[in-house]
């Protein structure tokens, strides 16, 4: 029986919706399946266990050709080689010819040199991925350059772990919001500065949770947006009762100083307050 695989594509995000088999009764899998592109890792290999899954899409060809057609990586975990039997056969026989050269890994482009086994990289590539400012080791390899931190985007240390450096560690539970609007520790610090440490509406100090970031709604999430640092009660209450109309809030700062009602009730007083 033939339905819909109900899986979302990780590029768009949107369902797959081609059609997959009900197979969940077959190997003991939860329903509904997904088709055979988005099958997880654990599906497969049940399915490959089981003999149900007996199509591969090579990586070169792009042919849908049976499991028997590609070399095993290996057996006991049930993985296949990406690419089918004759893809391998071909590339082993360009490699027969003097005149070869290997392409770059990762960009494709042809290397000036035949140089030997390994990962082969051309000099941009190698110089993205690697650390060539330490020595290489003993044979010849060398250190996977680390990614700079996330909110500072700075360099890390070898022994730090995990995407922010040893000075942005405890920001960990703000970096969601600070990586948002493209803002750095050291500028949230230096808003807050400027604000005098408070919040800038209602001017209390924060204590055990940090201010958080008010911008234009008119605007996407980013640092031209953001308009400065308030406290949960002014960003999630008091601002947003008004609309964040300014004329709107002009004329509540009048009605608190000039009150309406006293130029009727009490003129005397109201003239006071106006002198």
């Amino acid at each position: 029986m033939s339905e819909l695989c109900v899986r979302t594509v990780k590029s768009t995000g949107v369902p797959c919706s081609s059609n997959r088999l009900s197979w969940g009764g077959e190997i003991g899998l939860p329903d509904p399946l997904s088709c055979r592109r988005h099958l997880t890792r654990a599906e497969r290999l049940a399915f490959n266990a089981r003999g149900t899954l007996n199509t591969k899409q090579c990586a070169d060809c792009k042919e849908e050709l049976p499991v028997s057609e590609f070399y095993w990586v290996s057996k006991a975990s049930g993985i296949l080689r990406g690419q089918c039997k004759n893809c391998m056969r071909r590339r082993k026989a360009e490699q027969l010819d003097p005149e070869w050269v290997p392409g770059c890994s990762r960009c494709g482009h042809l290397l000036l040199t035949r140089s030997g086994s390994g990962r082969r990289l051309c000099e941009t590539c190698a110089a993205e991925t690697y650390d060539l400012s330490e020595p290489p080791c003993g044979r010849g390899g060398r250190r996977v350059k680390l990614k700079s931190c996330t909110l500072c985007r700075g360099p890390k240390e070898r022994f730090e772990r995990g995407k922010l450096c040893h000075a942005c560690k405890p920001w960990a539970l703000y970096a969601k919001s600070l990586r948002r609007f493209g803002i750095t520790p050291v500028e949230y610090v230096a808003i807050l500065q400027a604000q005098g440490g408070v919040c800038y509406l209602c001017g209390i100090r924060p204590e055990g949770k940090r201010l958080c970031i008010d911008h234009d709604h008119a605007l996407p999430d980013c640092r031209e947006a953001v308009r400065g640092l308030l406290c949960d009660d002014c960003n999630y209450s008091r601002l947003p009762r008004f609309n964040e109309d300014p004329v709107m809030l002009l004329r509540a700062v009048e009605y608190l100083t000039v009150p309406p009602a006293r130029l009727i009730l009490s003129p005397q007083v109201a003239l006071a307050d106006v002198a």
